[in-house]
C-alpha cells in the first residue's frame, strides 16, 4: 500500500490497518506527500 501520509503518522497507520485489514498489505510505503522530501504515489510505484 502507498499513502501520502507523513513518517511521523506511521505507528498510528499501521496499527489502524492491522485493526481493520490485518494481513492484507504486505507492506506499506509513506510519500509524506506534506513536505519536503516527498515523492509522488507514481513515483513511488515506478521504483517498486
Amino acid at each position: 500500500m502507498i499513502t501520502a501520509r507523513i513518517e511521523e503518522l506511521k505507528p498510528t497507520t499501521l496499527s489502524w490497518l492491522n485493526k481493520h485489514f490485518d494481513g492484507l498489505f504486505d507492506d506499506v510505503v509513506f510519500v509524506n506527500h506534506f513536505t519536503e522530501k516527498s515523492q509522488s504515489k507514481s513515483e513511488i510505484c515506478k521504483e517498486l
